[in-house]
């Protein structure tokens, strides 16, 4: 049966929702450190088993694993940047570059450690609402892509009043542009790369949670930062990895797109 036009560009509307707010991340990242940061997507694999592994195993109630899952995401953001960026801090980037890619590599480690759901159910993974409406006969929305609906514009507002309206944000761009005119301004650029690199994990972590729920799958966690990294990479490089919504916009049309092709 011929999938309606409607579902097939709703669909592809909110894969691409998630893709422009990891594209958004990247370009945070980059802003701020001059950094492609190739390990955005897989820094949020741990999270998002993690909050799979909380609920699913050890029935941990959903709005107290969600909070907890995206802590960790962050923790691990900050401690990437600790551990090998701020150590490579004065390295020529394509090093740092080099770098993100090892980070993806462990966190992919990291999650195929962690321990396995095989006494569960493979199609399920926690979502605030099981449920789907219908407004029209041609369109379905489950609980999932209205988790995406809510959430992305909300976070995306909030990062852009983050970058505008706080000190931190606006010493983002001051900070990678000119390190030492921010450091005599009493800027530190490490303090704010520690910052990015944590918000970078937060949102990685939550964009994938919302991809799982989409997917509705556990067997998929290890291969969804790799596939989500190229497109969210692709949106973040049309943007010139300068605009956060030239990225959102990109990532929409990019979930169209391959809503499209999947179909055809």
């Amino acid at each position: 049966m011929q999938m309606p036009t409607a579902q097939l560009l709703f669909d592809g509307a909110v894969t691409g929702l998630v893709i422009g707010l990891l594209a958004i991340s990247i370009v945070l990242v980059h802003r701020s450190t001059r950094v492609i940061n190739f390990a955005v997507a897989n820094m949020g694999l741990i999270g998002s088993a993690l909050f799979a592994l909380f609920v699913v195993r050890w029935g941990v109630p959903y709005w107290v694993a969600l909070p907890l899952s995206l802590i960790v995401g962050a923790a691990f953001g900050a401690l990437v940047d600790l551990t090998v960026i701020r150590r490579l801090f004065q390295a020529p980037r394509v090093i740092l570059l080099v770098a993100t890619i090892g980070v993806a590599q462990l966190a992919l480690t990291v999650v195929t450690g962690l321990p396995d759901l095989d006494d569960y159910p493979r199609e399920y993974y926690p979502v605030p609402w099981g449920g789907a409406w219908s407004p029209s006969s041609d369109l379905r929305i489950t609980g999932a892509q209205l988790s995406v609906l809510v959430t992305v514009p909300v976070v995306a507002i909030l990062l852009g009043l983050f970058l505008s309206r706080t000190v931190l944000g606006r010493t983002v761009q001051a900070s990678a542009s000119n390190p030492e005119l921010a450091r005599l301004q009493g800027i530190s650029p490490k303090a704010v790369s520690t910052a990015m690199w944590a918000l970078a994990g937060l949102v990685g972590t939550l964009c994938l949670i919302l991809i799982s729920a989409q997917n509705k799958s556990l067997d998929q966690l290890t291969t969804l930062g790799p596939t989500t990294l190229v497109r969210a990479l692709a949106a973040a490089v049309i943007a010139r990895m300068v605009s956060m919504r030239v990225a959102m916009l990109a990532g929409v049309l990019l979930g169209l797109l391959q809503s499209f092709i999947q179909f055809n």
